[in-house]
């Protein structure tokens, strides 16, 4: 296994760190799974990319969350998509640390908080 900074987006991941070094961007990071002989692993392959709309289904919630995913990958820069994500996550752990805080201290047996992948509050 190998965890390294993706070589084409490292101008972005500066950049990131010079304008907030707390902030570790992640999403500008890829994992790589090799085999013994040094091969790359991958433990499925996608032969063909498709998306099927079930018109019987498409007011089911997962349904719609699945089309607007696929949009959204197929109509935004890989670059944009990293750089959106880590914008979102740094404000999200920024509303839970100045908004929720406040209201988590006078609270004994329940603590609110906001889903992120590192845990602020």
């Amino acid at each position: 296994m190998r965890i390294a900074p993706m070589t084409e987006e490292y101008g972005q991941i500066f950049t990131m760190y010079q304008q907030d070094p707390d902030n570790f961007p992640y999403e500008y990071y890829s994992v790589r799974f090799s085999t013994f002989s040094g091969g790359h692993f991958a433990s499925f392959r996608r032969y063909l990319r498709h998306l099927l709309l079930d018109s019987a289904r498409i007011d089911n919630e997962h349904a719609a969350q699945e089309y607007t995913r696929t949009v959204y990958s197929v109509n935004v820069p890989v670059a944009d998509r990293y750089r959106l994500e880590n914008s979102y996550r740094q404000q999200k752990m920024h509303f839970c640390t100045r908004h929720l805080s406040a209201i988590n201290d006078t609270l004994e047996t329940y603590q609110f908080g906001v889903r992120v992948m590192l845990p602020t509050c």
